[in-house]
């Protein structure tokens, strides 16, 4: 399908008949052409291909996508048949992105009949000058979507929502092109919406303490410019716990709240907790300690589902000595605030971040971003310490961990082996990084005192092909089958760099895999990254 933009240069959709294809010269017996299809199969055909395929916000992880002008004036314009199943299936037309014709989106809405419509809008004139198609559909507008704003399209939406808008579920404005007002959502705005579920708003605010707001399912707030509203930290709790149906949550640097740590500790009474029973999704994007509020203080007054999906992003800033420098300083160590942190089933540590999965749902991301905003020749070495292992290793503790993998940590044996200690149950390991740091995590596995019991499965991965490190793998699992321990059931190895040209090379690298496949008791995988698999 073409993807190209509808514009001056693309009209809308004409009404007259297109050019009808001849019959095929093909006279073979059993062939359908194109334009023969049952009906039934040919929309089903289409809305698997024209399934809406641009996001009106890329880079929000919105399901509502919407259908290009362009794709379906290809579709249109192949012969009758697909003309006809076009015209008279509403659903093609019903979620309309207007870019610069105005007439567009009088055709889609036409041919839509009286179903819900979502409109996408990529420029404030276009909006502004929609207003009479606007208002005379304004009961069956199921989403609205402002890319740029203005003043006068602001005017123009708040006379939108007060008229009201009915069927309107899902509410996104980009506001940043605003010039002299900054917009906030609240009671005067969203109250008069009986159906809205769901805003997303980037450079603009929702007044937390509005009936409006809390009733709302869906609220992301992306806010990279000084925050007009500022709450207490205890009244934004308050607010928060008053959110109960709130199911996706994405603050990216807008928390409307400032002091937060001095704020809590200066309180005579007890902070409240933001109880989020229903929450599936937490996404929250915010500066370290040093620049308020930080991401621990409000996770530890909260209270979170074993099955939400968090995601935890923090900005430290290299040029502050005094800043946070350990994945406790960040996350709260407390199951009540994060129930996974005693229920992950499978797990990633880095060198600054770690993600966790529990089996059936439930996840936690996170991710120290240490910034840097001056000359790069100027900037300090960071190399992050054990410390982040300490916290991992504390975080988790509890957690009934059965598969880790480790990537690109250089660590010491000593590290290992405390990590190993830790989490003496895993049944699969994975090691990501150089030939030094896997032969250093091998060398933790040959200790007599943390042989891994129940391990069956082992990968290695991304590491440079060295015949010392194969060799490493068969002493380990030599070392663990002389302490009678159960062999590895499968190993992976997935390796860069071997010269697969070279003679030697090979029966060298034969001779190790062979010894390998003679200590594993089911299946032993390796891949060149750079070449066939075997």
């Amino acid at each position: 399908m073409a993807t190209q933009m509808l514009d001056e240069s693309t009209p809308p959709i004409s009404e007259s008949e297109p050019p009808v294809l001849q019959e095929g010269t093909d006279s073979s017996e059993g062939v359908c052409h194109i334009h023969k299809l049952p009906a039934e199969l040919l929309t089903s055909i289409f809305q698997t291909l024209l399934s809406p395929s641009k996001p009106f916000f890329p880079d929000a992880g919105i399901d509502d996508d919407f259908i290009l002008p362009s794709e379906l004036m290809v579709a249109n314009s192949v012969c009758r048949s697909w003309r006809e199943c076009l015209l008279n299936t509403s659903w093609f037309w019903r979620k309309v992105i207007v870019v610069n014709h105005v007439e567009w989106l009088e055709t889609c809405l036409k041919r839509s009949g009286q179903h819900p419509v979502d409109l996408a809008f990529y420029r404030a004139p276009k909006f502004v000058e929609s207003s009479c198609l606007l208002f005379d559909n304004v009961k069956r507008i199921h989403t609205l979507g402002l890319d740029e704003t203005d003043d006068v399209a602001l005017d123009l939406l708040d006379t939108l929502l007060k008229a009201p808008m009915s069927a309107l579920e899902d509410l996104r404005v980009r506001a940043y092109e605003s010039s002299s007002r900054r917009q906030c959502f609240g009671d005067e705005e969203l109250y008069a919406l009986p159906a809205i579920r769901r805003v997303y708003l980037e450079y603009a605010s929702v007044d937390w303490r509005s009936a409006a707001v809390q009733r709302l399912r869906k609220i992301t707030v992306r806010d990279w410019e000084s925050y007009n509203q500022h709450l207490t930290t205890m009244d934004f709790l308050r607010c928060l716990d008053g959110c109960r149906n709130l199911e996706e949550l994405t603050l990216d640097v807008a928390l409307p709240v400032s002091r937060c740590v001095q704020e809590l500790d200066d309180s005579e009474e007890p902070p409240p907790v933001a109880r989020l029973p229903n929450l599936r999704q937490l996404t929250l994007l915010c500066q370290a300690s040093g620049l308020e509020p930080d991401v621990y203080h409000l996770l530890s007054h909260m209270r979170l589902p074993l099955r939400c999906d968090i995601h935890l992003y923090v900005q430290v800033d290299d040029e502050d000595d005094e800043l946070p420098d350990d994945f406790l300083d960040h996350i709260p160590c407390d199951t009540s605030c994060l129930p996974i942190l005693g229920a992950a089933t499978s797990a990633e540590v880095m060198s600054m971040a770690f993600s966790c999965t529990v089996d059936g749902g439930g996840s936690l991301w996170f991710n120290a971003d240490h910034t840097w905003f001056g000359p790069e020749r100027e900037r300090p070495p960071h190399a992050p310490g054990e410390q982040y292992l300490d916290g991992f290793c504390t975080l988790f503790a509890r957690a009934p961990l059965a598969h880790l993998t480790v990537d690109g940590c250089d660590w010491p044996v000593s590290a290992w082996l405390e990590l190993f200690r830790t989490f003496p149950q895993l049944s699969r390991l994975t090691i990501e990084g150089s030939p030094r740091q896997v032969a250093t995590a091998l060398s933790a596995l040959r200790d007599e005192d943390v042989v891994l019991p129940n391990l069956r499965i082992l990968d290695v991965r991304k590491s440079r092909w060295e015949p010392e490190l194969l060799d490493l793998i068969a002493l380990c699992l030599q070392f663990r089958a002389a302490h009678g321990t159960k062999a590895l059931a499968r190993l992976e190895v997935d390796m860069v760099g071997r010269n697969q040209e070279d003679h030697d090379v090979q029966l060298m690298h034969e001779k190790s895999l062979q010894l390998l496949r003679s200590l594993v008791t089911e299946t032993v995988v390796y891949k060149d990254t750079n070449g066939d698999g075997r």
